[in-house]
């Protein structure tokens, strides 16, 4: 029997985003985005017989997130969203240059 020797996966996104933001209050930023993303995916594998298997495939991935952001200084904010698509929920700081 083969066992495997090696296994690699690499998984790569790239993509285009927009947000709509709706600015009610001061330091409350609520907002929408859409993502198109392109998806690469390759696996390989060597077994303990020198047997080398890959796999490639590419596709689109479309996504969607719904999120805000709450500025505690003019131009910092901590941000909470989540969606579908490449992450369920996502936390963070935001650091706006004017």
């Amino acid at each position: 029997t083969s066992e495997f020797i090696e296994k690699k996966w690499e998984y790569t996104l790239a993509g285009i985003s927009g947000s709509y933001h709706h600015s009610f209050r001061s330091k409350l930023d609520p907002y929408i985005n859409l993502i198109l993303a392109a998806k690469f995916l390759r696996y390989s594998y060597i077994d303990n017989m020198a047997n080398y298997y890959s796999f490639r495939k590419i596709g689109f991935m479309p996504a969607v997130a719904i999120g805000g952001r709450y500025f505690f200084a003019n131009n910092i904010s901590l941000f909470a969203e989540g969606g579908y698509g490449i992450a369920y929920y996502t936390l963070g700081l935001t650091l706006k240059v004017y």
